[in-house]
């Protein structure tokens, strides 16, 4: 039932358009034209090379592509409500050998494993994870995540070795869909010592001979994921911000608050700076980060399916913080919850299995009353998820939101603008971008929007001005040269056009787009198919994943073969 409802609320979210990242993992990804290429789809995306794969799949499985991608996530997030399922009901198990007696007879697996399975089914807080085909990661690195986890629990209880083998094989499976995975060995055992209750000296032996291994292992493969992300991925654009710590701390309270009472979700949160420890919403964070941890520690030996569910939680929200504390990511996104969540709800139909076996004992107007009240919980928070993915079924209106909430910050701006902009709304667009610009002046891209629209609607003028005061703030860039050569272009001036894509070129050599016009001006005007072609045999060097330049090579090699031909 719990996997059912879960499905099942997500069906209106199956034709939602792509958004946002969508648009780079996604539509201009090239490396999932054609399955067989398999080292350039592994190769795309070398830390989560496993999600890669599975768009792949969606694109070759799927006869329809758009649906296809959100189907794969609904499925993947209806299997991980049944790992969840199954994972409580194991671990209500588990505890009965060791608690104390009387509550272990009480509690009853199923409520508790349906309650748990229900919530991080029906929550709207999972909708960024599960029908935003970008937060593809979350779901798939869950369901290795806890099928780990359960095969783990198989060798914990003594029923081999090879479950073990199984159980890091999976966990390898999920740190290649997402990293945040590598505290996959502390869950494991916190589950050996709290749930099973294993004898110290045993979980010691484990812990040094098994679970030490693997957490050295997680640190290494962090240290790797950061250094990739340092020096490959984003060379030169990475900073420790040690003043982003305590933001986190902000954001994982604003994280459970949303999760107790969902409302005011938004693809982008606007969050302060915090410029006083005494702050008090930081205040607030420790206060509550001190509870959490405590009630935690106080738990263990006394309900050890709780005290998991709570570190649990803390614990997942760790490795993506550290993005943000390299400046490399937003400091707050929805989606990074999601398996964190896994461990809060197991900890609340924990507390609901004994509010269950309490209320079961009293009256039975007192038991319908309570199977009343979760019925309707239920029933809202599943209501509140359609509602949640029909905000997501208008790219227009997704952002529309995001700026009614954060009306101060850039981005949203920007980004409502582009949607406006592909609905052909261009005057309406042309007004967001210069809110962008007002709200970040030293932001390029707001300047290289309103200069494009502008020259769009052929008031070119206007649009070189725009161009021009990029130049001049940024002291000479490719993109502000590549937008004076747009414009010199749509007025008739080829010759000058060219001139500001060879400057953008002297600015940053591996500029793709000044390249691409360049090829343009050569193929359409020029009509020198060899100079194209060596344009573009350019830029896959520098960019193979380039979207149309495989085609621009085609194109130019057939004219070229036709040159050389009998005439026809």
């Amino acid at each position: 039932m719990a996997a059912l409802y879960s499905g099942l609320i997500y069906v209106n979210a199956l034709n939602n358009p792509y958004v946002y990242d969508d648009v780079r993992t996604i539509q201009g990804n090239t490396s999932l034209d054609d399955l067989r290429a398999f080292k350039r789809i592994v190769l795309r995306e070398s830390m989560r090379p496993l999600v890669n794969l599975s768009y792949a799949l969606d694109r070759a499985v799927w006869p329809w592509q758009l649906v296809g991608h959100h189907l794969t996530s609904v499925l993947l997030h209806v299997l991980n409500v049944l790992l969840v399922f199954q994972l409580a009901w194991s671990a209500v198990s588990d505890q009965r050998s060791h608690a104390p007696p009387g509550v272990a007879e009480r509690v009853s697996p199923q409520v508790v494993a349906f309650m748990a399975a229900s919530l991080f089914g029906l929550h709207p807080m999972m909708t960024e994870a599960v029908g935003y085909i970008s937060g593809r990661s979350e779901v798939l690195y869950g369901c290795f995540f806890l099928l780990a986890l359960l095969a783990a629990r198989r060798w914990m209880i003594g029923d081999g070795a090879k479950w073990m083998v199984l159980g890091a094989g999976l966990w390898t499976a999920a740190l290649m869909s997402k990293e945040v995975a590598v505290f996959w060995p502390i869950v494991a055992s916190l589950y050996d010592r709290y749930v099973l209750g294993s004898p110290e000296a045993d979980w010691r032996r484990r812990f040094v001979r098994v679970y030490m291994p693997m957490l050295a292992l997680t640190v290494v493969a962090g240290a790797l994921r950061i250094g990739i992300l340092v020096l490959v991925e984003n060379p030169g654009e990475a900073h420790i911000m040690w003043q982003f710590i305590p933001v986190e701390l902000v954001v994982w309270f604003k994280y459970f608050r949303l999760l107790l009472l969902p409302a005011g979700q938004t693809i982008f949160h606007q969050i302060e700076p915090i410029h006083s420890p005494f702050d008090s919403a930081l205040l607030a964070a420790i206060a509550w980060i001190a509870v959490w941890v405590g009630l935690g520690l106080r738990l263990r030996r006394r309900n050890g399916l709780l005290a998991l569910g709570l570190f649990w939680f803390i614990l997942l929200l760790v490795p993506s913080s550290m993005l943000v504390l390299l400046d490399l990511g937003e400091p707050m996104a929805e989606h990074r919850v999601y398996l964190a969540a896994a461990g809060l709800f197991l900890a609340v139909g924990m507390g609901l299995g004994w509010a269950w076996a309490f209320i079961d004992k009293r009256t039975a107007r007192s038991r319908l009353l309570l199977r009343c009240l979760i019925a309707m919980w239920l029933t809202l928070l599943g209501g509140m998820t359609v509602l949640r993915n029909e905000v997501w079924s208008s790219t227009v209106g997704l952002w529309l939101e995001a700026v009614d909430r954060s009306p101060q910050v850039w981005v949203p701006h920007l980004l409502l603008g582009e949607a406006l902009h592909e609905r052909g709304a261009s005057e309406q667009a042309l007004a967001e971008y210069r809110m962008a610009v007002r709200l970040r002046p030293d932001e390029p891209t707001p300047y290289m929007r309103v200069g494009l629209v502008l020259a769009e609607l052929h008031r070119l003028d206007e649009a070189a001005a725009a161009f021009q005061e990029l130049e001049n703030k940024t002291g000479g860039s490719a993109m502000a040269r590549n937008g004076l050569g747009a414009v010199a272009l749509l007025a008739g001036r080829p010759d000058e056009a060219r001139r500001h894509y060879e400057s953008a070129l002297t600015v940053d050599p591996k500029d793709v787009a000044s390249r691409q016009s360049l090829a343009l001006i050569a193929e359409t005007i020029d009509h020198d198919p060899a100079a194209a072609l060596a344009i573009c045999q350019q830029v896959q060097q520098i960019a193979p994943e380039t979207p149309g330049n495989d085609d621009c090579i085609r194109r130019n090699q057939a004219a070229l073969s036709g040159a050389a031909g009998p005439p026809h």
